[in-house]
């Protein structure tokens, strides 16, 4: 009885810290709802839903799943934790896409507003979470490891690219065009559809590319397959495509049996550094983010041993705006942190300039 007594006051105890935390995150949210007057609305672990303002978008939410979100906020109040909560979906969006949400939550002075809050509610908040942990158990989208690739050997490439595309090949067919084309689309248009426009993309490479029947194309970070099969069926050229995703190479090597060019196609499950042969026409779309800027000229060099002279490289690439030092370039950001553990680890965008 003894026990059983003390823990259904354990459970009384619990139940009451929780709805203490409950009616604080509530009174909280309504005290920076009067400051903000924001359109969205915040829902709680329990269900309640506190508007932020006097005019909010009906069913346009942020929800927090649980005490120890706010907890572990409070013990580490930073743009990273916060977004690391969003990748492992504690924290999450509701009623319209999260470029809207974003416009929508956006207030203007919303930082100076805030402060005016009263720091005996913020200390009593603060000391109802502070110690209330979140809960992590059972979530596998992380990586673990070096993430931003700074120490990175070349067994890392694998694992990073493998993190990345080997979730299945059906993901990705959930929002690719029909070729499975994963980097950007090229519109004749505004009314041609996502699989019109990578088409004209593939055929916009093989054009800058100068293929003609007989050329010998390599193709660095195949993907799919797209470019390789396009290249050989459209332009008659002898095709090689190199990936280290197991999931993209057996989709492509299907893909080429299917279209009957295994005469004229070939896939490996190899890494760019480890490549031989000879080709005049070579191709890299979308893989030079992986590369690392650190790597960048031995990757040039690699390129420039595979070519005779005269040979045509296409390199095609994201980038971003270039800073005034390398040093504050190279700094990760936090949602640069975010992307590197839970999307594209090992990943790095370069400046146009280099």
């Amino acid at each position: 009885m003894g026990l059983a007594t003390t823990a259904i006051e354990g459970v009384r105890i619990l139940s009451a810290n929780s709805n203490r935390q409950v009616e604080l995150a509530s009174e909280l949210l309504r005290a920076l709802g009067e400051k903000l007057d924001s359109r969205v609305s915040v829902r709680l672990w329990d269900g309640s839903v506190i508007p932020l303002g006097q005019q909010t978008d009906p069913g346009v939410e942020l929800s927090i799943a649980g005490p120890g979100v706010i907890g572990s906020l409070i013990r580490k109040p930073t743009a990273e934790n916060l977004l690391s909560h969003y990748a492992r979906g504690r924290i999450d969006f509701h009623g319209t896409d999260l470029v809207s949400f974003m416009r929508i939550m956006r207030v203007k002075g919303s930082r100076r507003r805030s402060r005016s809050i009263s720091k005996g509610l913020l200390a009593r908040v603060a000391m109802a979470f502070a110690f209330t942990r979140d809960d992590e158990k059972n979530f596998q989208g992380r990586f673990e490891g070096d993430d931003t690739g700074k120490h990175r050997t070349k067994a890392d490439n694998k694992d990073f690219i493998q993190f990345h595309y080997d979730l299945s090949n059906e993901f990705y067919e959930l929002f690719l065009d029909d070729e499975t084309v994963y980097s950007c689309g090229y519109f004749h248009d505004w009314n041609q559809s996502i699989h019109e426009a990578q088409r004209n993309k593939l055929d916009m490479v093989c054009r800058k590319l100068q293929l003609t029947a007989g050329d010998r194309l390599l193709d660095i970070g195949c993907g799919w397959g797209a470019l390789v099969c396009h290249a050989a069926q459209q332009y008659g050229v002898q095709a090689h495509g190199i990936t280290l995703s197991e999931r993209q190479f057996s989709y492509a090597q299907e893909k080429i049996a299917r279209l009957g060019l295994r005469d004229q196609v070939t896939v490996e499950l190899k890494d760019y550094a480890d490549v031989d042969g000879s080709f005049n026409k070579i191709a890299s779309v979308g893989m030079v983010e992986h590369v690392g800027i650190d790597n960048m000229a031995g990757y040039m060099r690699k390129v420039a041993s595979l070519m005779p002279d005269r040979g045509i490289f296409l390199n095609h690439g994201i980038t971003r705006p270039g800073k005034m030092s390398d040093k504050k370039f190279r700094k990760m950001s936090a949602e640069r942190r975010l992307l590197a553990k839970y999307i594209f680890p090992g990943g790095e965008l370069d400046h146009l300039g280099h």
